[in-house]
């Protein structure tokens, strides 16, 4: 598994986790619910599930999830 940010202009990067097997063509995303995070144990299942057929996957946490800092909290007062 591959850990990396994907940076943003204005505010923190985007903290994602990847599993490429070799040779895949095909990239799912996997985008978590509510109270959620891209190591949650469903996001884990779904990248097992999709490298087991070939496909890479792609999980990301959303603003104010897992390791993502939320830009509601960044305001200049």
């Amino acid at each position: 598994m591959e850990k990396f940010i994907i940076p943003k202009t204005y505010s923190r990067g985007i903290p994602c986790i990847a599993e490429f097997p070799e040779g895949c063509s095909k990239i799912v995303i996997i985008i978590h619910g509510f109270l959620s995070s891209k190591e949650s144990d469903n996001a884990a299942y779904m990248m097992k599930y999709f490298s087991g057929k070939g496909m890479g996957a792609i999980a990301y946490d959303q603003p104010g999830h897992g390791t993502e800092e939320p830009d509601c909290f960044k305001h200049d007062l």
